[in-house]
């Protein structure tokens, strides 16, 4: 992460995010943990790797600055694991972003058989890599996900935070994949999610410990896009309540990041 200040004369600063990880390797001069894309420990004997699921959190994704004052906070996110808190003006690491004890660092995967189950073994939250500013209400919104194995889906919880990082009412609704999308996108009425429509052919060896996940990703061809659309606040309407989950599909397209979403009203 690096910081730059323009005051008399410009300034630089940049440190590694010394995740657990990350110390754990430095310490012991190898890799000791696998990654989403397939690096992983033990070279040639990688079947020692076996049943080890866990992802090493890069912390490497997204540096976000956010909140006003003392309230401000400086966090580096990766899409598999929780955020990193850092200190602003020295950029040290302070630690996980848990946001007051709400998230469990681990795997983000739930059995459904209980959380003391879940707890034994090893398994927690991701948050996304990617929160968005809502330039109008001046709000972060970011969102926190876990795949519930058992039932193909996974479990989505959305939070809003002013500048002073107070949380608004989170939003809670599944979406109908295992395969949660990388990013996410905000209109004045709206959270809306692109779902590229992928399977998971390589769980096998993902679990034997040959590859890592995103290897084993294969688009399914000719199969229509999802756009999983959440009402952001709540509505007289009854047919579309706060979290309710809208579904509509589209010719097949692929689109990973989200700059922005536009919402227009049509007349009647």
């Amino acid at each position: 992460v690096y910081a730059l200040r323009l005051e008399a004369r410009p300034t630089g600063l940049g440190r590694f995010v010394r995740t657990s990880e990350f110390n754990e390797e430095e310490a012991n001069d190898a890799i000791m943990f696998r990654s989403t894309f397939g690096t992983q420990p033990g070279g040639a004997d990688a079947w020692r790797n076996a049943f080890d699921v866990r992802l090493k959190n890069l912390a490497n994704t997204t540096a976000l600055a956010w909140g006003r004052g003392p309230d401000a906070r400086l966090l580096a996110l990766f899409e598999a694991g929780l955020p990193h808190a850092l200190r602003l003006d020295t950029l040290e690491t302070v630690g996980l972003e848990t946001f007051g004890g709400r998230l469990r660092p681990g795997t983000a995967v739930t059995l459904g058989l209980g959380d003391g189950l879940d707890r034994a073994l090893g398994f927690g939250l991701q948050h996304t890599a990617h929160p968005h500013i809502d330039p109008h209400r001046r709000r972060l919104v970011g969102w926190w996900s876990q795949i519930r194995a058992l039932e193909g889906r996974a479990s989505v919880t959305v939070q809003e935070w002013d500048e002073r990082w107070a949380p608004s009412g989170a939003v809670e609704f599944d979406l109908p994949t295992e395969l949660v999308p990388h990013d996410f996108c905000l209109t004045p009425s709206f959270y809306v999610w692109c779902e590229n429509r992928m399977t998971f052919r390589g769980r096998a060896e993902y679990f034997l410990g040959l590859k890592g996940p995103a290897e084993g990703l294969e688009v399914e061809r000719g199969a229509p896009n999802r756009l999983h659309l959440v009402l952001r606040h709540a509505s007289g309407d009854d047919e579309l309540v706060q979290g309710k989950l809208l579904t509509v599909e589209t010719p097949p397209w692929f689109c990973i990041h989200h700059s922005h979403a536009e919402e227009e009203l049509l007349p009647s």
